[in-house]
């Protein structure tokens, strides 16, 4: 899967070392060739995840592809500020069930439970509550606004739009088996973290490397998706990050934001 950055925006991303992140960023994930492969660890997360009949072969990174940003490691920061939630922050969503299909409406609520379980409440606990009762953000259907090869987008720590999307191309037969992957990936975007390659392919918006590379973190790009999963490398430095009382590192401001208000008006799902 590849990350895109809506023009405009700041973007985001981290490595497996940890990438920091500035808000109101937003990306979404593409299906593209990936530069580089990587076996995951078989003992973690992701080889549990709920499986479904069906899957095509095809490669799937996570890039961000903005001419104007582009980050990402257990790597995070963007430009001149690491953005991260206070530590211990709950942050509750609602799956907007009205905008999937029926049949999807269960498959989601399951992979996204499963997704928050692999980071196993380092660094931000996520609670699923009703959307009918107060929520920080949203997980909705979309059939896709930027590309066509769009599987979803979320959003970075203060981010004043707070929606995580799926997209039509996730739920396709061929890819639906592995959206826990694709959502512990868009969780670490929320809680700050770039992308792996960051760095190196997404210059114009500076990233920092917090702990050491890691080519097999869920912030990076793999040849199969079912190679997506949360390593406990990525727990590790999460907590680890998370865990920092200064007010900056390495010379660079942490900015930690609160859960923001609550909401509970249906227009905002």
């Amino acid at each position: 899967m590849v990350c895109h950055a809506r023009p405009g925006l700041a973007n985001e991303d981290v490595a497996s070392p940890i990438g920091l992140l500035v808000p109101l960023a937003q990306y979404s994930i593409a299906l593209s060739s990936v530069a580089e492969s990587g076996v995951r660890d078989g003992n973690d997360a992701a080889s549990n995840a709920p499986q479904e009949d069906g899957y095509t072969e095809t490669t799937i990174p996570c890039i961000t592809e903005s001419p104007l940003l582009h980050l990402d490691s257990v790597r995070v920061g963007t430009g001149k500020t690491i953005h991260l939630w206070k530590h211990n922050t709950e942050l509750r969503y609602a799956i907007d069930k009205d905008s999937f299909m029926p049949e999807d409406r269960l498959w989601v609520q399951l992979n996204m439970l499963h997704a928050v379980c692999q980071w196993e409440g380092e660094g931000v606990r996520f609670k699923e509550v009703d959307h009918e009762d107060e929520f920080n953000f949203v997980v909705k259907y979309s059939q896709g606004e930027i590309f066509d090869d769009c599987l979803g987008r979320s959003f970075f720590p203060g981010a004043t739009k707070r929606k995580l999307y799926i997209y039509a191309l996730a739920l396709t037969s061929e890819n639906r088996n592995y959206l826990a992957g694709l959502l512990a990936h868009e969780l670490g975007h929320i809680m700050g973290l770039r992308h792996e390659f960051a760095a190196e392919r997404e210059k114009k918006v500076r990233s920092y490397l917090f702990g050491e590379k890691n080519k097999f973190s869920v912030m990076n790009y793999f040849e199969h998706p079912s190679q997506w999963g949360v390593q406990s490398q990525d727990r590790h430095e999460l907590a680890s990050l998370y865990a920092l009382t200064e007010n900056e590192y390495n010379g660079v401001p942490i900015v930690r934001h609160g859960a923001l208000e609550l909401r509970r008006s249906r227009k905002h799902l």
